[in-house]
């Protein structure tokens, strides 16, 4: 009897550890809400915060959408490329300039950076 409650502990101790958490790594270090936000006030004025946000999903796709105090103002669809570390973006409306991202860090956070190096966002 011993025997076969050790055989279920055991068979049990198993199971739960075959069972762990598998979940996929990314795809990229790309995958991800990235955020800018600014806070301006004019002559001391009411506050007025933009936000920027690209969502970066694993199948090489994206959105990105500016609002305007939590107004949505402009969205569009993207679809995005990874050749060794830089990031090429392909916005599918023409008033967005296809853009070109690396990603960096600043202050221990993920930094979304454009070609010249500029902190463009932040990975929420």
């Amino acid at each position: 009897m011993q025997k076969t409650y050790l055989f279920l502990l055991i068979s049990t101790m198993v199971v739960l550890v075959a069972c762990s958490n598998d979940a996929e790594s990314p795809v990229s270090g790309i995958e991800g809400i990235w955020v800018s936000e600014s806070i301006v006030s004019i002559n001391e004025g009411a506050e007025i915060t933009n936000r920027d946000v690209w969502q970066f999903n694993e199948d090489y796709t994206g959105t990105y959408k500016e609002s305007t105090d939590g107004d949505l103002n402009f969205t569009t669809t993207f679809t995005w490329s990874d050749e060794n570390d830089t990031y090429a973006v392909n916005y599918s409306n023409a008033q967005m300039e296809n853009a070109t991202f690396t990603i960096g860090e600043l202050l221990g956070k993920a930094t979304l950076q454009d070609e010249e190096g500029f902190v463009v966002a932040l990975k929420e």
